[in-house]
């Protein structure tokens, strides 16, 4: 939720809007999802979104590594889709993706489109509903790999 945006930012672990590197890697990311009709609990428009994906990339667009962790999937993936087959993914994330082609993007928000898939050179997951036990493995050395478990 929006009120733990400044507790993350004390503690130095938010990626909303804004990248860190660790080593060679750097991570930046959204934690909002775009507006719907379910009016979920952090819901920002498609603009923003790729206000914050870009604010961040540009802290770490020098790392050797770039993984970008939006809470939304990106729209018309195999990651975006709820039951019935309908996607209601992010068209901004998309939108970033394509034109900036991070290395990896790590979402969630769908929880029913547990997986992985690529979207041009991104490789992408999602990586499941954590309270299920549902998470994924990323090693990050000469490659990228992913491991979905639980």
């Amino acid at each position: 939720p929006p009120r733990l945006e400044e507790t993350f930012l004390r503690l130095g672990v938010s990626v909303n809007g804004t990248g860190t590197c660790i080593g060679d890697t750097g991570f930046f990311g959204v934690s909002a999802s775009p507006v719907s009709p379910l009016q979920t609990p952090y819901e920002i428009t498609e603009a923003e979104i790729l206000r914050r994906a870009e604010q961040g990339w540009t802290q770490v667009s020098g790392a050797r590594w770039k993984v970008f962790v939006p809470h939304a999937p990106p729209k018309e993936t195999s990651l975006d889709m709820i039951r019935g087959g309908r996607h209601v993914g992010s068209s901004a994330v998309r939108e970033f993706v394509e034109r900036r082609s991070p290395d990896l993007l790590i979402c969630g928000h769908i929880h029913e489109s547990r997986g992985t898939g690529r979207l041009g050179q991104t490789l992408m997951v999602n990586c499941g509903p954590a309270g299920t036990g549902s998470h994924a493995v990323i090693t990050i050395d000469k490659t990228v790999s992913i491991e979905l478990r639980g």
